[in-house]
């Protein structure tokens, strides 16, 4: 499989990487702090719980295993972009 050539290219060129950076900032504030996202995914949730129940237990099992993956990991401190540490 091909390795990461468009972001490859994008990240070499400084107009787009920076271009590129600046876009990451504006949809971080889409998700720090994570209190209003995990809102959504909580208003969701409770709206598929039942279906998925109805469905299938077992389903809805899983699916709220993965939800409180996902809750879990947008509670963990962000890193700035171009900061591998």
């Amino acid at each position: 499989m091909p390795g990461p050539i468009v972001s490859s290219v994008v990240m070499q060129d400084e107009e787009w990487r920076a271009r590129y950076r600046q876009r990451v900032k504006e949809l971080l504030s889409l998700f720090v702090p994570p209190d209003a996202l995990q809102q959504r995914v909580d208003v969701l949730d409770n709206a598929c719980n039942p279906v998925l129940t109805a469905i299938d237990p077992e389903v809805a099992r899983n699916h709220e295993d993965r939800v409180r993956e996902l809750k879990e990991t947008t509670r963990r401190p962000r890193r700035e972009p171009g900061n591998s540490k």
